[in-house]
């Protein structure tokens, strides 16, 4: 009985014969001759042929179509003992991820799809997927998924795709292996992370993912392919590892439809911090520029009795008087407060009588001080006195509501705090007449801008 491998290098030995006798190029091989022999041969035709360039198209192309059949053919038959050396990598499995180093362009890719739709029936593949990606490099590179109808053993040397050598992973994505209790779960998981609008995915000229299969996530409704459900930690788990975009990984939960809202959350929370952490960039960087422009930024003066009030703070006391700086609006108080410290957590009051609720991101030492910027009633520092007193024994509350639920405390002993306020601010005569503020020891009033200035 002819084997398949016997049956695969006959027609190849013919077509390579009728290639070189086109080419009246004599070469020494039969259907009985060793794959070495053969490869030689093979190489030493398809050279003569490019460099003829004319007539032997389609004699050519079937000589490549014989010649992929019997590698397929000499791959899928099993040898006893160790693969030999440089065999490439060995794919045994129902299911095999490939990558594709080095791709030039997109004609290049619409080559390999055309390869890939050729191929399918040759492999065995029953469901595939393939899509373009550029690295951090910016080279480009080809993941293809493919799902056979059996079991194969062959080597990966049988992908082979103008010369490019696939690597083969025993892994679905981010180096987790294949479930036993449901490999089609782990599968489709691959699939996924192929078909996926990853960072870095390629875009065509229509503006649209580089991305071909018949193997699609259940929105997908082009007529013709199957289709399987996308669980939501899959694309989870792909921004975690930030390989997704914010905006696609919350497309990719409500087109999964699977724990949207507690995903969603948390996405909503990642996603305040990063723009946050945005925004404090930019402020950072616009503080560097004002504050290096002499035009816009001038020095602040040395002022003794603010010295003196600083330097309070480097010894114990039982509670730290308060700085009180009043000036008329625009005068620059709020900057000169900043300028005292390196790392002032800044708190905007106004006409509020609720403690600024940013008073929850103070972190003792980071912020080395208080700034109640612009308060509008100095009722307001007397209804908080408990909490601008920063005793040393005890942490303070703040947010009280009547469940007592939602407080919290922070601890200020010894943490500097300086008021600005101005002529229009309410119950002025409290400097003079509160119990509280009267008193030297509980606050120090500064006037800005000062008179030499």
């Amino acid at each position: 009985m002819v084997s398949l491998r016997q049956t695969a290098q006959r027609a190849f030995v013919k077509a390579l014969l009728a290639l070189a006798a086109t080419l009246s190029y004599q070469v020494h091989v039969t259907r009985d001759s060793e794959p070495d022999a053969l490869n030689t041969a093979y190489g030493q035709v398809i050279r003569k042929a490019a460099r003829k360039r004319q007539g032997q198209a389609h004699e050519a192309a079937e000589l490549r179509r014989t010649k992929a059949l019997w590698d397929d053919a000499l791959a899928g038959a099993k040898s006893v003992g160790r693969p030999p050396a440089g065999g490439g990598y060995r794919v045994c499995a129902t299911a095999v991820l490939l990558t594709y180093q080095s791709f030039k362009d997109l004609t290049q890719w619409r080559r390999f799809v055309s390869f890939l739709e050729g191929r399918l029936a040759v492999w065995q593949v029953i469901r595939w997927c393939a899509t373009l990606e550029s690295c951090k490099t910016g080279r480009w590179h080809a993941h293809l998924m493919l799902q056979f109808r059996g079991v194969q053993d062959k080597s990966s040397k049988s992908f082979v795709f103008e010369r490019i050598f696939p690597n083969a992973s025993s892994n679905d994505y981010l180096n987790e292996g294949m479930g036993r209790r449901n490999p089609q779960q782990s599968i489709d998981r691959a699939f996924f992370y192929v078909f996926a609008n990853k960072i870095g995915t390629v875009l065509d000229e229509a503006n649209l993912p580089c991305v071909a299969g018949n193997y699609m996530p259940a929105w997908v409704t082009t007529v013709g392919i199957d289709t399987y459900r996308v669980q939501g930690r899959w694309p989870e788990a792909l921004w975690k590892h930030y390989k997704l975009e914010d905006h696609m990984y919350e497309q990719y939960l409500y087109l999964a439809r699977d724990g949207v809202q507690a995903r969603k959350r948390n996405l909503d929370a990642c996603k305040a911090w990063k723009e946050a952490a945005g925004e404090q960039e930019e402020i950072d960087r616009v503080v560097k520029r004002i504050r290096s422009n002499a035009s816009l930024y001038q020095p602040f003066p040395v002022l003794p009795e603010v010295a003196a009030w600083q330097s309070l703070f480097a010894s114990d006391m039982l509670r730290y008087p308060l700085l009180i700086l009043i000036g008329a609006s625009a005068s620059g108080k709020t900057e000169f407060a900043k300028s005292l410290f390196k790392q002032p957590l800044e708190l905007k009051v106004g006409n509020t009588h609720i403690f600024p609720a940013k008073m929850v991101e103070f972190r003792r030492g980071f912020h080395d001080a208080l700034i109640l910027d612009d308060v509008r009633d100095l009722d307001f520092l007397v209804q908080h006195q408990e909490k601008l007193q920063g005793k040393y024994d005890s942490r303070i509350e703040f947010a009280t509501t009547q469940g007592g639920t939602c407080f919290f405390t922070k601890y200020l002993f010894q943490t500097p705090t300086v008021v600005t306020i101005n002529f229009t601010t309410r119950n002025l005569t409290f400097l003079e007449e509160n119990d509280w503020l009267s008193r030297s020891q509980n606050r120090v009033v500064v006037r800005w801008p000062p008179p030499q200035a």
